[in-house]
């Protein structure tokens, strides 16, 4: 089943708007509803904003694969494309957690293991599924390589780019 997701997520003045299927929506949906008056009966359009609490729970769900075999990397494992909008808002989540923990002398082990997760083993699951003949989307790795960044600039404290 299909819903349409307005994501709106207001960093540097970046909207995104995009639909993905409900049910791999990375972020549980009940957290944010505002119906629509024009929606289908079965569907029903989402505006959320992202904070640190919201960016840092995408971070760790991505990871984690025992409610939803739908996350980032139990996809990649799976040699299955991301779900459409999952790199984009593991990169917002991202960077939101990068401008709320800049200047913060340390990070709680539960994200600090996500994003070593996101950094390493999204680009291990990538390289074996390329090594067994996946057909990933061309601009997969490329992503991966800024999930990684992002990931490193949370430790470091000084945003990179590619």
């Amino acid at each position: 089943m299909w819903i349409s997701l307005c994501q709106i997520w207001k960093i540097e003045d970046i909207q995104i708007v995009e639909t993905i299927p409900y049910s791999l929506f990375p972020v549980p949906c009940s957290l944010f509803p505002v119906p629509c008056p024009h929606r289908p009966l079965f569907q029903q359009t989402l505006v959320r904003s992202m904070n640190y609490e919201i960016a840092r729970k995408l971070l760790i769900d991505q990871t984690s694969s025992l409610d939803n075999p739908d996350t980032l990397l139990s996809r990649l494992q799976q040699g299955k494309p991301p779900v459409p909008g999952q790199v984009t808002s593991t990169l917002l989540a991202l960077k939101v957690v990068f401008e709320a923990l800049k200047t913060a002398p340390n990070l709680d082990r539960e994200l600090a293991f996500a994003l070593y997760q996101l950094a390493v083993k999204a680009q291990r699951f990538f390289a074996a599924g390329r090594k067994a003949g996946v057909d990933w989307p061309p601009l997969l790795n490329e992503d991966l390589v800024r999930i990684s960044l992002g990931a490193e600039s949370i430790f470091s404290g000084t945003w990179q780019t590619l």
